[in-house]
């Protein structure tokens, strides 16, 4: 799969999957759209369980391709650094800074593109105050725990929207 192939949202990934279904055109690609480790599991190396049984699962299926669009795990940490820029830093033993685009690259994948937006979460004010705990007195950007990027708030349509940005890597199969 190309970057230009890429679907432009979780959404997209999920209805072109249906499509193939529907229309019993045969899969060639293993594009997962989520892989989580509980908190109280982390640090005991299952991010790279997960992606070796993906890798076993497109394998099994006789797939050319698994593309993973991986949502960094530390960018929270710097919401307002651009994902573009965040995507390419790099620690003193040259692997990527952040820890999941790390996992992914120490299973032999390569960054193919890197997209501001996969999936936009658009609600009333009221369902990101009692999401956040937080309150929103004006129109503007805000920094979100857990939320990679800003969340704009528009006081006037008292609605909020967020883009969720991710780094699309391809494994070798």
């Amino acid at each position: 799969m190309e970057p230009r192939d890429l679907p432009k949202s979780i959404e997209d990934i999920l209805q072109r999957g249906l499509s193939n279904k529907h229309d019993h055109n045969q899969a060639n690609t293993l594009i997962p759209i989520g892989a989580l480790v509980d908190a109280s599991q982390q640090g005991q190396g299952l991010s790279s369980v997960i992606l070796q049984e993906m890798k076993r699962l497109a394998y099994d299926l006789n797939l050319s391709s698994l593309v993973v669009p991986v949502r960094p795990t530390q960018k929270s940490e710097y919401p307002l650094q651009s994902i573009f820029s965040y995507a390419t830093w790099r620690q003193s033993d040259r692997y990527l800074y952040d820890p999941w685009l790390r996992v992914h690259e120490k299973h032999g994948a390569e960054i193919i593109h890197i997209s501001e937006c996969t999936l936009t979460v658009k609600a009333p004010l009221s369902d990101w105050v009692n999401w956040t705990g937080m309150i929103f007195p004006e129109s503007g950007k805000y920094i979100v725990p857990g939320a990679l990027s800003p969340v704009d708030v528009c006081i006037e349509s008292y609605s909020a929207s967020y883009k969720d940005p991710n780094v699309w890597m391809k494994h070798p199969m």
